[in-house]
């Protein structure tokens, strides 16, 4: 196994959380899924076709023209002639052309659609209150909506040198959300709970009607074609084991080196140690196993199926319940569960 390094910059070293720990926090650049757009030259967008077609060419606009890496705008964005007519590929290369730009940004949103679904939902509502509760209550069906929205892109950029493609892939979105005409009525103790929810949940951005889950989804979209083309800063937190038991004392010196060199902040050195020591008879050794794990979320912080196998694997051979071990599983998986099924790689 050969780990691809990216940029690691800004390297802090947290206070110790055991002895026996390395924790390591640092910044790390991540590449895009398909890099390389900014580097053909300046960019233009063209109209996206499709219903709603206008409104995603300003939304991906946005996007692309607010990204920046290392506080720099990482592209250079050329506007087409308004009077130039783009209805196809070649219809946009030759706009691209009259701009003066290398690439043009253009494709089709294929479907942007929210379905209507009524159902009727059994609420409580409180008749009664007490003091600090509701004393009685009844039970009855009022009407609710659930709104299902689904938005699918295809966007492509094409070089206007050759007309040919270099970046294509269809996004999908979906999202929804459901609201009912009538809430329970809440007294007493219940109301006090009630608002607490709600002053936690105050920063969160509530879609309550049909366009405001268009907008989201139209968002999402833009976002997606955004992070497809361009890098990312992600701040990588891990802590290392600074022990393996059960190794023999060779490996375990080569082990206690790897863990040297993390504290150094050259996790290149100590990722390829602690893989010199992975050999079928040493990779039964848990923490050996959450090691290699880490190596993987630090150095491919884009790929956290692969770390969360090994975080698997250590778990599997532990005898008694490992906190950075759990940490890390629940971590992982919810960075795995937050990818597109496609990428779960």
């Amino acid at each position: 196994m050969r780990w691809r390094l990216v940029l690691l910059a800004v390297f802090v070293m947290v206070p110790s959380l055991a002895a026996a720990d390395v924790p390591i926090e640092y910044q790390a650049r991540i590449e895009p899924r398909f890099p390389g757009v900014a580097a053909l030259g300046p960019l233009a967008i063209a109209p996206f076709t499709g219903a709603d077609g206008k409104e995603f060419t300003a939304a991906v606009r946005g996007e692309l023209q607010a990204a920046e890496v290392d506080g720099r705008a990482f592209y250079t964005i050329r506007n087409l002639d308004d009077a130039a007519k783009v209805d196809t590929p070649a219809a946009a290369v030759k706009a691209g052309q009259a701009a003066g730009v290398a690439a043009v940004l253009y494709g089709s949103v294929g479907k942007a659609v929210i379905d209507k679904t009524d159902y009727t939902q059994d609420q409580s509502h409180c008749t009664e209150s007490g003091i600090l509760h509701c004393s009685k209550s009844e039970t009855k069906q009022v009407p609710c909506t659930k709104y299902a929205g689904s938005y699918i892109v295809t966007p492509a950029v094409y070089v206007v040198a050759n007309a040919k493609v270099f970046y294509t892939e269809t996004v999908t979105v979906q999202a929804g959300f459901s609201t009912c005409a009538e809430t329970p009525v809440l007294a007493g103790f219940d109301k006090v709970i009630a608002k607490m929810t709600e002053i936690k949940h105050a920063g969160e951005v509530i879609i309550t009607t049909p366009e405001q889950l268009l907008i989201k989804l139209r968002s999402d979209a833009a976002i997606a074609v955004r992070q497809h083309l361009t890098p990312t800063m992600k701040t990588i937190r891990v802590v290392f084991k600074d022990y393996a038991p059960d190794l023999d004392k060779v490996d375990q010196a080569q082990f206690r080196s790897a863990a040297q060199f993390a504290r150094a902040k050259r996790l290149d050195r100590a990722c390829g140690i602690f893989e010199t020591i992975a050999t079928p008879a040493t990779l039964t050794n848990f923490a050996l196993l959450y090691n290699l794990g880490v190596c993987q979320e630090a150095l491919e912080p884009d790929r956290p199926a692969a770390a969360l196998e090994y975080y698997t694997k250590a778990d599997q051979r532990t005898k008694a319940p490992d906190k950075l071990i759990s940490d890390a599983l629940l971590r992982m998986k919810a960075q795995v569960d937050a990818l597109p099924a496609g990428a779960r790689r």
